[in-house]
């Protein structure tokens, strides 16, 4: 029976936080109305939309993910009963919210996205037990893959509608942008995603298996709703796999040249366009403001993304040799001067959320990298 790692536990308990922050984000309560609770009933008959949908089963995903692998133990009724019971809870509560839609059906989504995380959470010793060659010692690096995946491929709604897929490829084919900026990110970005396939699939055909999977992330990409194919994006890929795959992977400091270019990509990205403000506006002090008041699944992608970013500045920096603690302080200074720096800068929301996100990833990574029992005692 598999042993959870020590620190899994209170990050289900974060992770928890985090969902009923947003979920009763702006905390605007006021007593219960005539009707809210016969609206509540009628909910369940209500048709939601399928971005409605799959944002409250991608919400509740990582809970059933984290909560298998934090409580091995348990069983499924366990599972279900609590987080069940949470998600009903949370709809309750926000029927003294009038800036919130309670629904029941946003709770029985809810629940089924903990179920297919909890699926979700056997897989990978599944692949174990077929032979597929996934490397054992890099969770970390697997899920920085995913976040990066799942960012990509935010709202998740597809759709083979042959006028969407046009307008999907219209900035690649017809109206494509050299933005050096963000040609610069993207290159970052691809290249980190590939540095952690390399670490992750240690069986042959690393490179074709890893080119397949960028063409595939393109097409998807081209027939997800609300979703573009740019040309930063393709020549990020490119440059991205080439600067790992055929430069960097070759040498034995080919860590530190990616982590030093990840670092500029933040700062690229966080300060451009560099368009000075009249004057100051004041620092967001109260987390996911920005994020929460205009919630929608494109928001949930950028905030994978920023997971992914910072992520991967922790991971590629340990793997230079730098201790976690130093890795985090880093990343935390970095992205905290990034946005105080844009209390200065038009077109950027500056608050403290950026440099938490960074927090939580280190926490994870933590999580992560750390023996369980069991396999302590097995070692000595």
């Amino acid at each position: 029976m598999p042993t959870p790692h020590p620190t899994l536990r209170l990050l289900v308990i974060a992770l928890l936080v985090i969902i009923v922050y947003g979920s009763l984000y702006p905390f605007d309560f006021r007593p219960l109305q005539p009707g809210d609770l016969a609206a509540l009933t009628a909910s369940l008959a209500r048709l939601s939309t399928r971005g409605d949908i799959l944002g409250n089963i991608v919400l509740f995903v990582p809970v059933g993910l984290l909560a298998r692998l934090a409580w091995p133990h348990r069983g499924w009724l366990w599972l279900i009963a609590w987080s069940g019971g949470l998600a009903l809870a949370i709809q309750l509560v926000q029927l003294f919210l009038p800036s919130r839609d309670a629904s029941l059906q946003d709770a029985l989504w809810n629940l089924l996205g903990v179920v297919v995380g909890g699926m979700a959470a056997g897989l990978r010793e599944q692949a174990w037990r077929i032979g597929l060659p996934l490397a054992r010692s890099d969770r970390f690096a697997l899920g920085l893959l995913g976040l990066w995946l799942a960012a990509r491929l935010t709202p998740f709604v597809p759709s083979l509608d042959w006028q969407l897929i046009k307008d999907s490829l219209k900035p690649l084919l017809l109206h494509p942008q050299w933005d050096w900026d963000r040609i610069l990110v993207q290159t970052a970005l691809w290249g980190v995603a590939a540095r952690a396939w390399w670490t992750v699939w240690e069986g042959h055909w690393r490179l074709t298996l890893w080119s397949l999977l960028v063409i595939s992330v393109f097409a998807l990409e081209a027939v997800i709703v609300a979703n573009v194919v740019t040309l930063p994006s393709v020549l990020g890929a490119g440059l991205g796999t080439l600067l790992w795959a055929g430069v960097l992977a070759r040498r034995a400091n080919g860590n530190t040249p990616l982590a030093l270019l990840l670092m500029l990509a933040l700062l690229v990205q966080g300060l451009t366009p560099f368009q000075l403000r009249p004057e100051p506006v004041p620092f967001g002090w109260l987390p996911m403001q920005g994020f929460l008041s205009a919630l929608s699944l494109f928001n949930v992608g950028v905030l994978l993304a920023k997971a992914y970013f910072y992520g991967a500045l922790l991971w590629i920096l340990q793997r230079d040799g730098a201790s976690l603690r130093f890795a985090t302080t880093l990343t935390v200074l970095l992205t905290f001067a990034v946005e105080w720096a844009q209390t200065y800068l038009a077109a950027h929301t500056p608050e403290i959320t950026d440099p938490l996100i960074a927090l939580l990833m280190a926490w994870l990574y933590h999580a992560l990298r750390r023996p369980s029992p069991s396999s302590s005692s097995q070692a000595t």
